[in-house]
């Protein structure tokens, strides 16, 4: 934020994003998507490299709702797009333990 870079934008029917190109190093870039009538985190991404700017590393994490609103991360995608590989981790039935 404090560089100017941070932006706001539409990202679909009833979402914001926020845009942090550049967070940690030169040409990656952190953005967070939010429901914006229930006000909750909708996806995070994650897009960086390591050692090399060609060596891409890409983070996705898209939230679901339990029916009683509280969120978790119900996919997780994992990419290094040079090496074709991605890893995909989908969680889904989540309940609340009875107390």
């Amino acid at each position: 934020m404090n560089s100017g870079t941070a932006s706001i934008s539409q990202a679909g029917p009833g979402a914001a994003a926020l845009e942090f190109p550049g967070y940690v190093k030169k040409g990656d870039a952190l953005t967070l998507t939010f429901d914006s009538t229930v006000k909750a985190l909708r996806q995070m991404e994650v897009n960086t490299w390591l050692d090399e700017s060609e060596k891409a590393v890409n983070l996705k994490v898209t939230m679901q709702s339990m029916s009683d609103g509280i969120s978790y991360p119900g996919t997780i995608v994992f990419a290094l797009p040079k090496r074709q590989l991605e890893v995909k981790i989908t969680k889904s039935n989540y309940q609340k333990i009875a107390q």
